[in-house]
């Protein structure tokens, strides 16, 4: 049932039991996120459907290909 829970029903869910979540639906923002933020996260959850996984490549590589949120 695709209705029944939605992206902000799973961050609410997070919250409420303490966890820091945060919901970014723009694949710039969510690159930017986490290139500003890469040594406070621990875990980034990346769900959707269709062309989802292009997102992994965008998230990780620049033009050149060279991991853009990896450690130094």
């Amino acid at each position: 049932d695709t209705d029944s829970v939605s992206a902000e029903d799973l961050v609410e869910a997070i919250k409420n039991r303490g966890g820091n979540v945060r919901l970014i639906s723009d694949y710039s923002d969510i690159r930017e996120f986490l290139i500003q933020n890469r040594a406070d996260i621990d875990v980034a959850f990346v769900m959707g459907a269709g062309d989802i996984w292009t997102l992994g490549d965008y998230l990780l590589k620049n033009s050149n290909g060279e991991c853009v949120v990896c450690e130094d």
